[in-house]
């Protein structure tokens, strides 16, 4: 298993161990994008997502990948769930999610403590 960080669209993160590409693509809800941040963290993310609706914008996962230059437009943003996971291995699998990631949870949560999961 590969431990990941999943940030919802409402802004609740929680760390999964994902079990699988089937798991991953459940979680994230449609076809998979990849983004690489730097050499130690990639997200998936809907690659659908901006033409579902209703568009659920992630405003969290967005502000993390625009503060580790993901290189998004300025204008561009995440729809959806986003799971960040480590790069891929020799044998292509997600290797776990770095725990410098994990610091974006505890701060987010501590200053929101109101945002619960409900899957959104």
């Amino acid at each position: 298993m590969t431990r990941a960080l999943v940030v919802y669209p409402n802004g609740f993160m929680e760390e999964v161990d994902l079990e699988g590409y089937e798991h991953l693509k459940t979680l994230i809800g449609g076809m998979l994008e990849i983004i690489r941040f730097d050499d130690d963290t990639w997200v998936y993310i809907d690659d659908e997502g901006k033409f579902k609706r209703p568009r659920k914008i992630n405003g969290v996962a967005t502000a993390i990948a625009t503060m580790l230059r993901a290189g998004l437009a300025e204008d561009d943003y995440i729809v959806g769930t986003a799971v960040f996971v480590g790069p891929a291995d020799r044998n292509g699998d997600e290797t776990n999610c770095p725990d410098r990631m994990f610091a974006f949870q505890v701060l987010y949560q501590s200053l929101c403590p109101q945002i619960t999961h409900n899957g959104e």
